[in-house]
């Protein structure tokens, strides 16, 4: 294997650990933790928080998040290739605000050649409005 190859392989396992850390430091409230796992020059671009630019922003958003959020991180699947890591999973309300199963989100995330995130965009799952499709008729 070419020690490109072993570099790259590297850095995907890194990056899928500190993608699937990053929840477990979200879900424990360890702030500090989870924004050491991204570059200083991050770019985070989430629907409900628009676009976060830098680890300082990043931190800073997060804690206020975490003040007002009572809920968890349930990741489900992590995928990493090529200094990208895709996250699925889902967020949920802890009781008693809890209305159900949660949001659906999938996460992207670019990774550094040292193995740290360095851009994250995050989709929520939303069903479709409008008529049915053949296929939802079904």
């Amino acid at each position: 294997m070419s020690p490109h190859r072993t570099a790259s392989a590297a850095v995907s396992a890194i990056g899928h650990d500190h993608a699937q850390l990053s929840y477990a430091y979200l879900n424990s409230g360890d702030i500090d933790g989870y924004a050491s796992l991204f570059h200083a020059d991050a770019v985070v671009r989430r629907p409900d928080a628009g676009i976060i630019r830098g680890r300082d922003e990043l931190e800073r958003d997060r804690t206020a998040a975490s003040r007002t959020r009572d809920g968890h991180y349930v990741v489900q699947h992590v995928f990493a290739s090529g200094g990208r890591v895709a996250v699925t999973g889902r967020f949920v309300l802890d009781a008693p605000r809890a209305t159900g199963d949660g949001v659906e989100f999938a996460d992207i995330f670019t990774v550094d050649e040292s193995g740290l995130l360095l851009a994250q965009s995050t989709y929520f799952f939303v069903p479709p409005t409008g008529p049915p499709t053949a296929a939802s008729a079904r």
